[in-house]
């Protein structure tokens, strides 16, 4: 276990399993971190883990030592495997992965192997034949023929194939001939009369044609120590071995041979899942496939409450766990997921891009701003350069936006481009969203704020957006005395604000939940200040200034009060800075702030002795020591300084200085 949470090794990241896998990760809310393992960068699951790496095919010889060395890389807590071919090649090395410190969920040998040898199975429970396909040889075929033994049409598939591949269809004895010797020839398992799809079934055996429907799917779960701690089973439709409608089903034909099966599966060392095939027959459950490993539909059945992988996950880290069972009022429908990866993830997939289309360089990234015409935007965009980004700015006012840098190739947006759905969200490859009322606007403008916020992260999310930023603000911490805050504290919210801020928060944290490749971050900053440009006349050191300027005194109350600034020009290379780091990198949240704080009435007297000098007099300090206010706001940035490398560059007295500028000549720019 590493920093609380137990790391978690999925190979063959690439297949349907391999991703099913990582779902039912995601949808437990285990405290796992997922590595994913393949040999492509192509491989959709990879995507949806936290790291990935390579490992050789299971086929190549060094698989084993490669896979003992990334385990103790990553210092996983436990491996999971994916294909039938991976758990034969596990179960055989189980001595030696064992022995090396290995945690793997896999059945026994004798098992794996049993399943991999079709036409064996039902000879190790000679008792239970009944409930299995008939298997005959290519070389003896020809005489049960004749004794009146089989009846055609038959099926002929590879010994060891799996997803319904290179299956064919026999209606005579000449079709036969063409068999390969390593195929294995079985009865049809048709469906019983009484099933909706029999006559189609039947209709398309005899055009050649094996439809893969009325499928009767199996799912038995069993713990480390051989107990069962789960069993549902589905009525299947599939799609080139894949199930496409799963209908939940659960029926005493189904589950009479099945629990024959499983003591006699037990006794061989079945440990783990292994899911059971067949059809319900005239003459009962046809048994003619056992896979013991997970499935391309574990995820679909964790969704629907059956998760097998955290029945698993638990049991094999002696966690306590539960039996699980299924929902049994809903049905499944699956179909090709999409997924849209910036090309910064793989470097071999950026490199092989480029090759393609003759490029040098990759095409700029284009960022999307929104709130580009406010106080922290407007310093932003101030300091972006066209020549790196395409730079999209939204605000309510768009013809101030086209103020900011005249002859410049800035896109610009309003609301009205937002609701006609002029912007085009597939092509964004940073959002950074800084627009959001605060309290002073009213409570209104706060809640369309986070309405928005909520709308624009679902664009985002629909569109996979390769990363967001979210500005969010300190005062989620609320009144806690227990300073500097750190990011792990549990935000306390106390106003209408802090509280909208906060739930801007938890819908990022659920963008990331449902695509792991976006990278999503929120920066919690303190209050801003300083800064040239737009003046912000509501900031607390603004007003001070303001009042010693024009009223020539400086009215505080306490003055004890330790609060933070940062410098909005620091504010805006911290976003930089975010943004130079790996989207996939980034923590939730991030304080960025000075990693200090001032004292209140220190900080009244320092903008006394700047002004004298600036504005040619002393303003008083009238100090109101009546009226006691604890108030100690400020963060703990480590994390964030550490991460980036940033660091504040303006001190208080030059966010003072700017703010004077300002004051006296409230045109400078």
């Amino acid at each position: 276990m590493v920093d609380n949470e137990y790391t978690i090794g999925i190979g063959c990241i690439g297949s349907g399993v391999g991703q099913s896998i990582v779902t039912s990760c995601r949808v437990s809310k285990l405290a796992v971190r997922t590595v994913g393992f393949g040999n492509t960068p192509y491989a959709y699951g990879a995507y949806d883990c936290d790291k990935t790496d390579y490992l050789p095919s299971i086929y190549e010889p060094d698989y084993i030592e490669k896979l003992i060395q990334k385990y103790h890389q990553y210092r996983l807590d436990l491996f999971i495997p994916s294909l039938d071919n991976e758990v034969l090649l596990l179960t055989q090395n189980l001595d030696e992965l064992t022995r090396t410190g290995l945690n793997i969920i896999l059945p026994s040998n004798r098992v794996s192997e049993l399943s991999r040898n079709k036409d064996q199975m039902s000879d190790y429970f000679p008792g239970l034949k009944r409930f299995f396909v008939r298997n005959y040889k290519k070389s003896d075929l020809l005489g049960k023929k004749e004794a009146g033994e089989v009846h055609f049409p038959l099926i002929a598939k590879p010994r060891s194939g799996f997803a319904s591949k290179g299956i064919r269809v026999l209606h005579c004895l000449e079709d036969v001939k063409s068999v390969p010797e390593d195929f294995i020839i079985q009865e049809l398992a048709v469906p019983s009369e009484s099933d909706p799809n029999h006559e189609f079934y039947c209709r398309s055996i005899e055009k050649g044609f094996i439809p893969q429907i009325s499928e009767i799917s199996t799912q038995v779960v069993v713990d480390k120590e051989g107990n069962v701690i789960g069993k549902m089973a589905s009525y299947n439709k599939l799609n080139n071995g894949v199930p496409i409608e799963i209908t939940i089903i659960d029926d005493p034909l189904i589950w009479e041979p099945i629990n024959l099966i499983i003591p006699e599966l037990l006794k061989l060392g079945l440990r783990g899942p292994i899911n059971i095939q067949g059809r319900l027959t005239d003459e009962g459950l046809k048994i003619f496939e056992m896979n013991p490993r997970f499935t391309g539909i574990t995820g679909l059945r964790a969704l629907m409450g059956f998760n097998e992988v955290e029945a698993c996950v638990k049991s094999w880290l002696d966690l306590e766990y539960q039996s699980i069972s299924v929902n049994k009022n809903k049905f499944g429908v699956r179909q090709t997921a999409d997924k849209a990866i910036v090309l910064d993830r793989k470097e071999e997939v950026k490199i092989s891009s480029q090759k393609l289309n003759h490029l040098e360089r990759t095409e700029k990234k284009t960022i999307f701003i929104t709130g580009a015409s406010g106080y922290l935007g407007h310093h932003l965009v101030d300091i972006l350069d066209p020549n790196d980004y395409q730079i999209w700015l939204y605000s309510r006012d768009k013809e101030r936006l086209k103020s900011f840098r005249k002859n410049s190739s800035l896109s610009c947006y309003d609301k009205k481009d937002y609701e006609n759905g002029n912007i085009a969200f597939g092509s964004i490859d940073i959002i950074i969203h800084l627009g959001f009322s605060r309290s002073l606007h009213g409570f209104k403008e706060v809640a369309d704020s986070l309405s928005f916020t909520a709308d624009l992260f679902q664009k985002a999310m629909m569109a996979q957006v390769p990363a967001i930023i979210n500005i969010s603000s300190q005062s989620v911490y609320g009144h806690e005395k227990n300073t500097p805050w750190i990011e792990m504290m549990q935000p306390a919210p106390v106003t209408a604000y802090a509280q909208a801020k906060y739930a801007s928060e938890l819908l990022l944290s659920n963008v990331k939940e449902m695509w792991n490749h976006i990278g999503c971050t929120s920066l919690r900053f303190p209050s801003l200040t300083g800064g040239n440009g737009i003046y912000d006349q509501e900031e607390l050191l603004n007003k001070l200034i303001d009042h010693a300027y024009h009223e020539r005194r400086i009215n505080i109350t306490d003055g004890r009060q330790k609060l933070e600034r940062l410098d909005v020009r620091d504010a805006a290379e911290a976003i930089l800075a975010i943004m130079k780091k790996d989207p996939m990198e980034w923590r939730d949240v991030y304080n960025v702030g000075t990693n200090t704080y001032f004292v209140l009435s220190e900080a009244a007297e320092k903008i006394a002795d700047i002004a004298s000098q600036r504005f040619g007099f002393k303003p008083d300090v009238m100090i109101d020591k009546k009226k006691s206010i604890e108030m100690n706001l400020f963060m703990d940035s480590t994390t964030f300084m550490k991460d980036t490398g940033w660091s504040p560059q303006r001190s208080l007295e030059d966010s003072i200085d700017s703010i004077i500028d300002k004051v006296i000549d409230p045109y400078v720019i």
